[in-house]
């Protein structure tokens, strides 16, 4: 090709491969092409070779496309917030009677069903030995995250018997606040993820041989964002965002289950701005009766024979994000 020359021209923000790609659009996109341009990847630059009035365009092209992008900060909070209250009535009552027929002195149970050494002696003939902890009825107060609950005792009798009746009752109420703020920074248009969490191991089996082996789920807070800057300092997010847990409370065998929260959406944010990306509120109200089957659905006296239990846990989830374009004096912060 006559009046041809070579030139090497280098990139500064784009690969070779892409200039190539929107040069050949833009310059050789006919079957009549005067010359031709190579990638090279190792040095990031481009070698063409044309006329130079073509190489002349070709860096008129590369300087167009060759620029500097933005960058964009995306900060998200997620605020996790759980409550619980929980109030449990309970009852626990039997008796014990002097055996004058059998062994004069001792006492011997007539209405009982429980073990244990924790009641007061007969403080109407103190010379008995104190009786068991035998309840015809046992039904105290089980608080799921409190193992003690106030209690109120009374005894009824006299020298040779006695009834002893014990009433139970707790109440828990619980707050927690959880804060979890992920921050990354990426070019416009290019997507970018942080991760942060744990590996759970889990047993699983091999099948038929009864062998087991170790396998590990993931627990993890993570942020995908591909952010993209509008003419007017808009900034368009498509965004995920996944917040796991393990649940030890309520775990199988030792293994917990994975509590998984996932939002993903794209949206369009004003520079700086804080836009709320979605929110989860769960309530739970349960309500429980149990005792004596029959006797504890008899009018007023059935209380005798039954324990209630109102359990109403709720959580709530927000995830805000905000986006901001950084700036030249923050990138030099950054060591950009």
């Amino acid at each position: 090709m006559k009046n041809s020359i070579t030139k090497v021209i280098d990139l500064n923000y784009v690969t070779p491969d892409y200039a190539v790609t929107m040069i050949n659009k833009l310059l050789y996109n006919s079957k009549n092409n005067t010359g031709f341009i190579v990638s090279d990847v190792k040095n990031n630059a481009i070698i063409c070779h044309d006329t130079p009035e073509n190489i002349e365009k070709i860096e008129k092209i590369v300087k167009l496309i060759d620029q500097r992008k933005k960058a964009v900060e995306i900060d998200a909070r997620i605020v996790e917030i759980s409550k619980t209250f929980e109030r449990q009535l309970g009852i626990q009552w039997g008796g014990t009677f002097e055996n004058y027929y059998n062994a004069p002195g001792t006492t011997k149970t007539f209405i009982a069903a429980g073990n244990g050494n924790n009641l007061p002696a007969n403080p109407f003939n103190p010379d008995l030995p104190a009786p068991g902890n035998d309840f015809i009825v046992n039904l105290p107060v089980t608080l799921s995250d409190a193992p003690m609950a106030a209690n109120v005792g009374l005894l009824i009798g006299r020298a040779d018997y006695n009834i002893d009746l014990k009433l139970t009752a707790g109440e828990i109420e619980g707050y927690t606040k959880i804060i979890s703020s992920p921050k990354v920074i990426t070019l416009d248009n290019m997507p970018a993820k942080i991760e942060s969490g744990q590996e759970i191991p889990y047993q699983e089996s091999a099948g038929a041989s009864g062998a087991t082996s170790i396998s590990f789920k993931e627990a993890t807070l993570s942020l995908d964002v591909t952010p993209h800057i509008t003419n007017n300092d808009q900034i368009i997010l498509k965004i995920k965002v996944n917040k796991d847990s393990a649940d030890f409370s309520h775990a199988v065998n030792g293994e917990p289950p994975i509590n998984t929260n996932t939002v993903e959406t794209t949206i369009v944010v004003p520079n700086g701005q804080t836009v709320v990306l979605g929110g989860l509120v769960q309530k739970t109200n349960l309500k429980t009766e149990s005792g004596v089957p029959g006797l504890m659905r008899i009018p007023l006296l059935g209380w005798l024979f039954k324990t209630k239990r109102y359990y109403n846990p709720e959580s709530e989830l927000f995830i805000f994000v905000t986006p901001k374009i950084v700036n030249e004096r923050q990138e030099a912060s950054y060591g950009w």
